[in-house]
């Protein structure tokens, strides 16, 4: 090919696309030694993007390349210094692990900025995240914060729009605002973004909705949209508005339960304590204590459940077997 004859008479540019052929086995057999091979050369010459290659393949160690997290950062500081927006990211991320020295938040942050100021769509987020959030080192910075997940959001960045929502809705920083907390969800979910359908649907059967009312018909709406790519809370949330009977006025028991069932079916706790309850109490299924039984159990085995809602569980086993007697 072109390529490799070029790459052989030491064109640096013809030595990284060689190197980057033999990394995906495009038009040639995948072969990692060809691939490094070929990518130390054109770093070695200086090609910007071959240095981000082999500093990436020195800080995991694969393809039989020796880990070395200090030969990393001498080639992604080489790549920043020509401008790499992406070598600005990775040094901020090894500069916030630690991965030579100890964690350095200050420094992390310094390249982050650099990265995102030339748009990086992972350095906005971090810093967004870092200021929303705040390190074991320092305190969260809202200002900061609400500034890079609004860069974020003008990016079109669907998690940065959706952090906005949340902002707005639980008042971080700012005063609590729904009616801005639901356009900022809404922009998010119109591009797909799960977490955001579900809070939508959360905020809508709530009276945090647009006209400070409950507007189940859009709840259901946006739950099922996030349901149907599997999200327990939202499939749970189905689950509870179909037993409420808030669509029709009447319960829609057999449509709760389905729901329940998927929620369960994905491991989400609530959605097993439902079930129990509903088998506890003949809801929907014929009354069936060993049956409740097995599903407050469940809920219990599942890591991380909420103590209020493992405290509620305990409290309806104990229920059962005071039935049983």
């Amino acid at each position: 090919t072109w390529y490799l004859k070029a790459a052989q008479t030491g064109h640096p540019y013809a030595q990284y696309v060689l190197g980057m052929l033999y990394e995906n086995g495009t038009g040639l057999p995948q072969d990692d030694v060809q691939s490094v091979k070929w990518l130390q050369k054109a770093s070695g010459q200086g090609v910007e993007m071959a240095q981000g290659e082999m500093a990436l393949l020195y800080m995991s160690g694969d393809r039989g390349v020796k880990k070395d997290p200090e030969e990393a950062k001498k080639l992604f500081l080489a790549a920043a210094a020509k401008g790499s927006e992406t070598a600005m990211y990775n040094l901020g991320v090894m500069f916030e692990s630690g991965a030579v020295g100890s964690p350095d938040v200050v420094s992390a942050i310094t390249w982050f900025r650099k990265s995102a100021e030339k748009d990086n769509y992972a350095a906005v987020m971090k810093l967004g995240k870092i200021f929303l959030n705040g390190t074991p080192s320092s305190k969260p910075d809202y200002k900061q914060a609400l500034e890079w997940l609004q860069k974020g959001d003008s990016l079109r960045i669907a998690e940065a729009t959706y952090l906005l929502g949340k902002i707005y809705e639980t008042g971080t920083g700012v005063e609590p605002n729904s009616q801005k907390a639901v356009e900022y969800y809404e922009k998010a979910a119109a591009k797909g973004y799960l977490d955001a359908q579900t809070a939508l649907g959360q905020l809508y059967s709530s009276e945090k909705g647009k006209d400070g009312a409950p507007d189940y018909k859009s709840a259901v709406e946006w739950y099922k949209k996030a349901a149907d790519k599997n999200d327990p809370v939202a499939q749970n949330n189905l689950g509870y508005l179909y037993a409420r009977g808030v669509m029709k006025g009447d319960k829609d028991l057999e449509e709760a339960l389905s729901w329940y069932r998927k929620a369960a079916d994905n491991g989400y706790p609530l959605a097993l304590f439902n079930l129990g309850y509903h088998y506890q109490n003949g809801l929907g299924v014929e009354k069936s204590n060993s049956e409740a039984l097995k599903y407050y159990r469940k809920a219990l085995e599942i890591p991380g459940i909420d103590a209020a809602l493992r405290q509620r569980t305990e409290d309806a086993v104990k229920s059962v077997a005071t039935d049983a007697k």
